[in-house]
């Protein structure tokens, strides 16, 4: 045998044949020097510039992993960008530390972690690494354990296998596990990335070393998402990264996807394939768009990346991931652990197994089983799938981890298996909806939401899923949460329709319930089909007197109710009550219940003394049988204190509403929602009595336990917040009232749908918010889409139907549209008593607000007709002392008033003050508006001082009720105001207007109708003191509001036209003041038609005007129509009627047509003294007139006798200061017994007090310049009244009376909840007496050629008289002749002509004999200050003097 050779360099012995071990060594030869390599980092990755920095995590890793021997864990779900946060991590060290050795391992195998040792060898040229048997972990542990070769940072990435580092990394039982190699070294960090937190444990030490990481916030994820898409921030956006839980990498996804099929998907094409149901959400999280960033053998698909985890699971504890599977269909939050488990503490999975297979469980067992489960949950947390609270009894889940976990069940054919299991405890678990249950409801209903879309496949599993979604209806209907409340209920009845039939009775309660549904949607069509439907089907099967079959009709009877068909809902409950009686007993509780809703039927239809009898023994029995502070005894005291308030009887209404309220809270709990509804009861019986403060602080406590109890989108929640803002309408607080209804509005809308009653109640009460701050148009817009909206879905005679064209008919009212009113109303009325009844509430109340309307038309026979018919009414039905009935008589006092019937008026007002005194208290609000109703009609009677003193009562008690800034206090303020204008007291009453306007300015707003008012009684008030040109620019800035905020024809448009054009007259200015007029009168004309008293008094306004510039013949014709009008319409005794014959009277003294005037103006005085009265003004100023009229033809001692009678009268009524009343002393100082002019001394009786008053009342200046006396007499009897109290609201007829909650909040038109006494405007001229002359003519230019002053020219000839006419006021030549020649009878010669005018008609012609007399003539008939006379005296020539003076003396006495 020939000897083996091993080459040529081998020395050693040479073996022949060996049949022994042959050990032969081989002896490589030693690697060659390296040159040490500069540190470098090792990243298998770019930089993402995409990156989005996530808070202070990158900051905390550098700090914490540039300490000594530092361990630091990133762990979170996969896709939450942990591996991303390390690669930038690292990055940044490579980049700010180039000192520092960078290394990176893929840790998900051991042969990947081996690889990644291999690389850092191979980066730092590790000697001996090349050699076969070379240990490579060990060297670089070695290396890296070794301070001398510097910093170095390692990140051991996706280490989620426990294995990789602690299982046997070699065959021999020596072998070490990784984990050994990883150095605790000074001089090194080592950063890890893990889904398992119980690895991360190990691997660092301890839970400080960990560093959580979780979804992104969601700033963060629109940052990535617009980085990836480069979309701006939209809403679509937002809403994707909220479907997406934040979770980056189903970000990253979704965003490739869309980028991938641009332009043919978007954000919001992804958004509706998302969520168009299960399946399409699991393709679009599988799409795997790849990214260069993540490892190769990781998943770009979440669900893909998170199925490796549950494998992972499952394979090592099949038992967690039994929990995570049944976890998974449960909503992703609020996951009770008690639903995991069953009701003996142990492991749900592990006990139902058990029991199917017929095995009973011992206490071992339990605990095991309860060792089992919280061993099952520590996995699921470590990997990051589950979270927990800090109790550690409640589980949450990432959505997208229970889809990816479902999807993992279907592929494994698992999914019917744990859905039936997840049905079968929610069934056992949620109970009915019954308020005791409410706090358990209300913990497990989201998951009750998840179990609809989770029907079992098995038929029994079936039958427990329809329990549970119809015990979830339940809840969610009382709840308020109808559309939910309706999917479920209806899955559970057509459920159990299927399996049991139509005539189980699970079916008929389902049946049942659904109808509540429908009810409380306001579908009552379809609630009451299947609640007959329900009736029929008890009946036949059960019978007819069966519980049930009872309960069916009675919700039927309901139903009907909520249709306004009372009469049939009575005929069912009447039939419901007696069976009941018969069959169960008297005292039953369901008897009483019937009787309690037959009660609340009698109630909507008005007959509240049957309701009343009914509850009354509802209350005694229950009290006696079931006792007092049972539920139903409670109920049953809130239902008679509804009577009670409804009757108007608020003390015995509040005493048992107290006692309501105190006994729910101690016995309910003060969150019960029976204990809030008591509170908001009460609130409305404070609210009632004017108890604003009282009702608002229940209210709000009321809403703010609402939203937290019940949810800020309940209901009963909206509910509280419209009572709330009722109370803050009543307190003038609209913007307040504004923002809640608005939010009101909005939230049921999208709760409810806009169809909805409530909804529908809520744009109602939001229109009335808008009318009271004089927003018609907005209110209009709101009300027309009520009213249409309720024609549809309820029926035209619906009364929720009728109350909202009431409501549009107010609006219609409030803007001067009263043909659109009327038409409305007159259907509202005609339907109201053919469908509800001629005695019941809402028809009375539809007569209430025809009536007004016809008021506003000034058609007041007809108003007045309906008011009596509705008192008479109302006082057999309701009551003598019922505030609806006291309300009516207010209404038909205010129409007697317009007809001048003031004594029948007062009559009236007298006894509704006095009743509201007694019955409802001297501070409530209706009693206040009692008082100034009454006052007004004092005022209309020239009882001013008892009007002054009622008014200063009201306007005290006003501003220490209601508060200094209210309405109705700034309304009081004004009112009173007004009458120290009719006593001539202009100061104070500026002074209060000036205050009412900035008020209201501040509080209201510039352009509320009620802040226009107060600045034109302000104007009016300056006007009479003769500052017209600030009565002008307040005027036109009112007009122009108007006319822009109102519209061109609103009455109150109308109304600023025509005192612009009084203050206009004043100045002299006729042309402005004509060219106004005729637009009004064309205006009211049109608009209100000719024979309306608005439209005669712009009539008799504009002849006036033509009286000023001399045009009697065209003022005459325009007096005449205005006189025969208002005869046939107004009647011959109405005072509009007489002011219209004493504008004649004047028009024809103008004219010298004496006789004619003396003849209307005897009627006007005879008749004044005996409808008005012998001492009212409007009497006092027909005998000034009448004396006039016999002074200019010559009866001087009748007319001397006359008017010291009316010195006299006005003396002892007016005052005497006041200017009528100084006017009238002037006048009989002059006048003379034989016809002569007879001047007396400064010192005589008559003339000294004449001067001592004007000094008083108007200082050391005297009157204002030119100021006539008709300014100061014109029309405070006869013109519209300054304190109009015409009862005007808004209507809201009451829906069906409730004992719980109020549903509506604005009060009917004619049922005085809320005083709204409206100051009006002042009218200008409208309806004035004419002024009072004082003297004959003499040759004297009567026209005035600029405003404030007059042509005084003196003139030689009449015929120079009449060319001066023509020349200079371009007067045609007939008028001028005319205007010259028919008084010519009653002229003088040449004299000293006082320059003064006393109106607007007549010029003051008396000639004065001496300059001293002149002077004192300025002073004491003009009230003029002794240097402003001497001054305008000293400019006349002494020529004139001298031959006047002459004349005289030629003439003789």
């Amino acid at each position: 045998m020939q000897p083996t050779s091993f080459g040529p360099r081998n020395r050693g012995q040479q073996v022949g044949q060996n049949y022994g071990t042959i050990n032969a060594e081989f002896h490589f030869p030693q690697d060659r020097p390296e040159t040490p390599p500069h540190p470098s980092a090792a990243i298998p990755f770019l930089r993402d510039p995409d990156f989005v920095d996530r808070g202070d995590v990158l900051d905390q890793l550098c700090r914490r992993c540039s300490e000594p021997a530092a361990r630091l864990a990133l762990v979170g779900l996969g896709g939450v960008g942990k591996s991303q946060l390390a690669i930038e991590f690292a990055h940044r060290i490579a980049k700010g530390q180039p000192d520092t050795w960078v290394f990176w391992v893929h840790a998900g195998t051991q042969a990947r972690v081996e690889e990644g040792f291999r690389t850092i060898a191979d980066a730092v040229k590790l000697p001996g690494r090349n050699q076969p048997k070379a240990d490579i972990p060990q060297l670089v542990y070695s290396w890296l354990s070794n301070e001398r070769n510097g910093r170095w940072v390692a990140v051991l990435d996706s280490v989620d296998d426990s294995d990789v580092f602690y299982g046997v990394t070699g065959p021999t039982p020596e072998s070490k596990s990784l984990a050994t190699y990883l150095p605790q070294s000074r001089n090194g960090a080592i950063l890890v990335t893990t889904r398992n937190k119980d690895l991360a444990r190990r691997l660092t030490g301890n839970d400080a070393n960990i560093l959580g990481v979780g979804p992104m916030v969601e700033a963060d994820a629109l940052s990535l998402l617009e980085k990836k898409l480069g979309l701006p921030d939209t809403d679509k956006a937002t809403e994707l990264v909220q479907v997406l839980e934040y979770v980056p990498l189903a970000i990253s996804q979704a965003a490739g996807y869309i980028r991938a099929r641009a332009p043919r998907s978007s954000p919001e094409k992804y958004l509706d394939e998302f969520r168009a149901g299960e399946r399409k959400r699991i393709k679009l999280l599988g799409h795997d768009g790849g990214d260069l960033r993540r490892d190769g053998s990781a998943s770009n698909a979440i669900l893909t990346t998170w199925q490796i985890s549950f494998e992972d699971i499952c394979s090592k504890r099949p038992s967690a991931a039994d929990l995570l599977s049944l976890m998974s269909f449960f909503d992703r939050q609020g996951i009770s652990e008690s639903l995991l488990k069953d009701s003996d503490g142990a492991r749900g999975i592990e006990s139902d197994n058990k029991l199917k297979a017929g095995e009973s469980e011992s206490e071992d067992d339990c605990n095991e089983a309860e060792d089992i489960f919280e061993d099952d949950v520590a996995m699921l947390r470590d990997y990051c799938l589950v979270l927990m609270n800090e109790v550690g009894d409640v589980f949450e889940m990432h959505g997208l981890v229970q889809l990816s976990t479902r999807k993992w069940l279907e592929a494994r054919g698992l999914q019917e298996k744990f859905k039936a299991q997840f049905v079968k405890r929610m069934a056992m678990s949620f109970p009915t909806g019954d308020y005791s249950n409410w706090v358990i409801c209300r913990r497990l209903f989201v998951h009750v939401e998840k179990a609809m879309g989770c029907r079992p496949a098995d038929g029994e599993m079936e039958e427990a899923w329809a329990r549970l979604l119809y015990n979830g209806g339940w809840y969610a209907w009382l709840q308020g949460w109808y559309e939910i409340a309706e999917r479920m209920v209806g899955k559970a009845r057509r459920t159990r329709e299927k399996r049991l039939g139509r005539e189980d009775e699970a079916s008929l309660q389902s049946i049942s319930l659904y109808a509540l549904v429908m009810n409380a949607k306001g579908r009552w069509k379809e609630a009451e089909s299947l609640f007959v439907q329900v009736m029929e089907t008890s009946s036949r099967v059960l019978g007819e007197e069966h519980p049930n079959t009872l309960t069916s009709m009675a919700n039927l009877a309901s139903t009907y109710r909520n249709q306004g068909r009372w009469k049939e809902a009575e005929s069912l409950e009447v039939q419901v009550m007696e069976t009941s009686s018969r069959v169960i007993g008297e005292e039953h509780p369901d008897t009483l219940t019937s009787m309690a809703n037959l009660a609340s039927t009698y109630k909507n239809q008005g007959r509240w003394k049957e309701a009343e009898s009914l509850e009354v023994q509802v209350m005694e029995t229950s009290s006696r049988v079931l006792g007092e502070e049972h539920p139903d005894t409670l109920t049953s005291m809130a239902n008679l204190a509804s009577t009670y308030r409804n009757q108007g009887r608020w003390k015995e209404a509040e005493s048992l509403e107290v006692q309501v309220m105190e006994t729910r809270k101690r016995v309910l709990g003060e969150e019960h929602p029976n204990t809030l509804t008591s509170m908001a009861n009460l609130a409305s019986t404070y609210s009632n009595q004017g108890r604003w403060k009282e009702a608002e602080s229940l209210e709000v406590q009321v809403m703010e336990t609402r939203k937290r109890v019940l949810g800020e989108e309940h209901p009963d929640t909206l509910t509280s917040m419209t009572n709330l803002a009722l109370t803050y309408s009543n307190q003038g607080r609209w913007k307040e009232a504004e923002s809640l209804e608005v939010q009101v509005m909005e939230t049921s809308s999208r709760v409810l749908g806009e169809e909805h009653p409530n909804m529908l109640t809520g744009m109602a009460n939001l229109a009335s918010t808008y009318s009271s701050q004089g927003r018609w148009k907005e209110a209009e817009s709101l009300l027309v889409q009520v009213m249409e909206t309720r024609k549809r879905v309820l029926g035209e005679e619906h009364p929720n139907m009728l109350t909202s064209m009431a409501n549009l008919a107010s609006t219609y009212r409030s803007q001067g549209r009263w043909k659109e009113a009327e038409s409305l109303l007159v259907q509202v009325m005609e339907t109201s008593s053919r469908v509800l009844g001629e005695e019941h509430p809402n028809t009375l109340t539809s007569m209430a607000n025809l009536a007004s309307t016809y008021r506003n038309q000034g058609r007041w026979k007809e108003a007045e007709s309906l008011e009596v018919k509705v008192m008479e009414t109302r006082k057999r039905v309701l009551g003598e002392e019922h505030p609806d009935t006291l309300t009516s008589m207010a209404n038909l006092a205010s129409t007697y008033r317009n007809q001048g019937r003031w004594k029948e008026a007062e009559s009236l007002l007298v006894q509704v003050m006095e009743t509201r005194k007694r019955v409802l208290g001297e501070e409530h609000p209706n009693m206040l508006t009692g008082m100034a109703n009454l006052a007004s009609t004092y005022s209309n009677q020239g009882r001013w001082k008892e009007a002054e003193d009622l008014q200063a009562k009201e306007l005290e008690i006003c501003s220490r009720v209601l508060g200094e800034q209210h309405p109705d206090t700034l309304t009081s303020m004004a009112n009173l105001a007004s009458t120290y204008r009719n006593q001539g007291r202009w100061k104070e009453a500026e002074l209060l207007e000036v205050q009412v306007m900035e008020t209201r300015k501040r509080v209201l707003g510039e352009e509320h109708p009620n802040m226009l008012t107060s600045m034109a009684n302000l104007a009016s008030t300056y006007r009479n003191q003769g500052r017209w040109k600030e009565a002008e620019s307040l005027e036109v800035q009112v007009l122009e509001t108007s006319s822009r905020a109102l519209g061109e024809e609103h009455p109150n448009m109308l109304t600023g036209m025509a005192n612009l054009a009084s203050t206009y007259s004043n100045q002299g200015r006729w042309k402005e003041a004509e060219d106004l007029q005729a637009k009004e009168l064309e205006i009211c004309s049109r608009v209100l038609g000719e024979q309306h008293p608005d439209t005669l008094t712009s009539m008799a306004n504009l002849a006036s005007t033509y009286r000023n510039q001399g045009r009697w013949k065209e003022a005459e014709s325009l007096l005449v129509h205005v006189m025969e009008t208002s005869s046939r319409v107004l009647g011959e005794e109405h005072p509009n009627m007489l002011t219209s014959m004493a504008n004649l009277a004047s028009t024809y003294r103008n004219q010298g047509r004496w006789k004619e005037a003396e003849l209307l103006e005897v009627q006007v005085l005879e008749t004044s003294s005996r409808v008005l009265g012998e001492e009212h003004p409007n009497t006092l100023t027909s005998m000034n007139n009448l004396a006039l009229t016999w002074k200019d033809q010559g009866r001087q001692v009748e007319a001397l006798d006359l008017m010291k009678d009316c010195v006299q009268i006005r003396q002892r009524v007016l005052g005497p200061e006041h200017p009528y009343t100084v006017s009238s002393l002037a006048a009989v100082e002059q006048w003379t017994l034989a016809g002569e002019v007879i001047y007396v001394d400064d010192d005589g009786p008559l003339a000294q007090q004449a001067a001592e008053t004007t000094k008083r009342c108007f200082g050391d200046d005297g009157p204002p310049k030119s100021s006539t006396v008709s300014s100061l007499t014109s029309c405070y009897g006869y013109g519209n009244d300054d304190a109009a109290c015409t009862p005007r609201l808004p209507s809201f007829s009451p829906g069906p009376a409730r004992s719980k909650k109020r549903r509506s909040r604005a009060p009917p038109s004619g049922q005085r909840r809320r005083r709204r006494v409206v100051d009006g405007e002042d009218d200008g001229h409208m309806g004035q007496m004419p002024g009072e002359d004082q003297g004959s003519k003499a040759y004297l230019c009567p026209l005035s050629i600029h405003e404030g002053s007059f042509c005084n020219k003196s003139i030689k000839r009449l015929d120079s008289l009449i060319r001066h006419l023509v020349d200079v006021h371009k007067m045609t030549k007939p008028d001028a002749s005319k205007l010259v020649h028919e008084p010519v009878e009653n002229q003088g010669g040449m004299a000293y002509l006082c320059p003064i005018p006393i109106h607007q008609d007549f010029f003051c012609t008396r000639g004065i004999r001496h300059i001293a007399n002149l002077v004192r003539h300025l002073v004491v008939t003009h009230m003029m200050t002794r240097s402003d006379a001497n001054k305008l005296v000293g400019g006349l020539e002494t020529a004139f003097v001298e031959k006047f003076c002459a004349a005289a003396r030629k003439k003789g006495p």
